[in-house]
């Protein structure tokens, strides 16, 4: 089992997981033995406080509770389901109703754990869980490469005439009604912005697609690739000056601007355990900033071009307090088997 916790650790402390339970202790134990692994950890005490956590930012696995007030896990794991076919959903609970069981295979839940946990189980399912989450999130990656290198190449062919053509096709067809109401206020109000977008496009994709590449390379090269580490603080400040140039992701952008002021401060050549943990949450930061830009920009299929803000700001706060060694003393207890 020794090789199965090594790969459970390598697994988990990239990703970002979503506990859901009414029952204060064992949310507060369920968090406290995750915490040896995953290094980004929400809590919420019903479903509607999950789904509203949900909404707004995104997690890699969500374990969740059936009985609960409000919203209970059966309602909470549909919204999910529906909102994103892909997310990965461990439900627990005492219950062992067929009625129970029946819907929640319905729905396409991941895995199940009966209470009270096991500890050995609860490992073996999550390592299991997070590894298809892995050969997912892997092949998204070489997707998104792929994606970002057809916009580069259609936006160098495109006329500027075609191009505003292209645009408004694609605003007809694919925006949902909140996005394309800002798109077209935008256009309408502030059209100097409006074509800084357009003639940025093919810059912010570049950005967008290297940044996690430099991630890579600083991390790949032991925290000791400066120019890599540069080269991110580059690409942030550029989404920093794409984002200024719009009145309602100011917020955004100001959070973007703290970002890569404290990257500036990173100092490589005094790398330390406390330093390579920051580095985790901040492949976290990464992926939510593509992710935001891409559906907001790209893609277009933003209900609510706020909803990024919060949990931005709060884990670029978590980044820093991080950095700066403000954490949560860690209290071991490998004798939690009863929760």
């Amino acid at each position: 089992m020794g090789s199965d916790y090594e790969r459970l650790n390598l697994l988990a402390k990239a990703k970002k997981v979503l506990l859901v339970d009414d029952d204060e202790m064992i949310l507060d134990i369920f968090k406290k033995v995750l915490s040896k692994y995953f290094k980004l950890i929400k809590t919420a005490k019903d479903g509607s406080e999950a789904w509203e956590m949900y909404r707004k930012e995104h997690f890699d696995l969500v374990i969740s509770d059936i009985e609960m007030p409000n919203t209970n896990g059966i309602m909470l794991a549909k919204g999910i389901r529906a909102r994103d076919p892909e997310q990965a959903i461990l439900i627990s609970s005492a219950y062992t109703e067929e009625r129970y069981l029946v819907e929640l295979l319905n729905i396409g839940v991941d895995g199940f754990l009966k209470k009270p946990v096991n500890l050995e189980n609860l490992f073996s399912t999550i390592l299991r869980v997070l590894t298809s989450v892995q050969i997912k999130q892997d092949r998204q990656r070489v997707k998104f490469k792929k994606y970002a290198n057809e916009i580069l190449k259609r936006d160098k062919v495109i006329t500027k005439s075609n191009y505003q053509k292209e645009v408004e096709k694609v605003e007809e067809e694919k925006v949902k009604l909140n996005v394309k109401v800002f798109m077209e206020k935008i256009k309408e109000e502030d059209p100097e912005s409006y074509h800084f977008f357009e003639t940025q496009k093919e810059a912010i994709m570049e950005a967008l697609n290297e940044l996690s590449d430099d991630y890579e390379m600083v991390v790949y090269k032991h925290y000791e690739d400066s120019e890599s580490l540069e080269n991110l603080i580059k690409h942030v400040s550029k989404l920093y000056s794409t984002f200024l140039h719009f009145d309602n992701l100011k917020i955004e952008a100001v959070e973007l601007e703290r970002l890569a002021t404290i990257l500036e401060t990173i100092e490589l050549d005094n790398t330390n355990e406390q330093q390579m943990e920051a580095f985790d949450i901040l492949e976290f930061l990464i992926e939510d900033i593509k992710r935001f830009v891409i559906d907001m920009f790209f893609e277009e299929n933003v209900e609510d071009i706020n909803y990024f803000r919060d949990s931005l700001k709060e884990n670029i706060t978590l980044f820093e307090n991080i950095l700066n060694e403000v954490v949560e003393e860690d209290e071991d207890d490998d004798s939690l088997d009863f929760f």
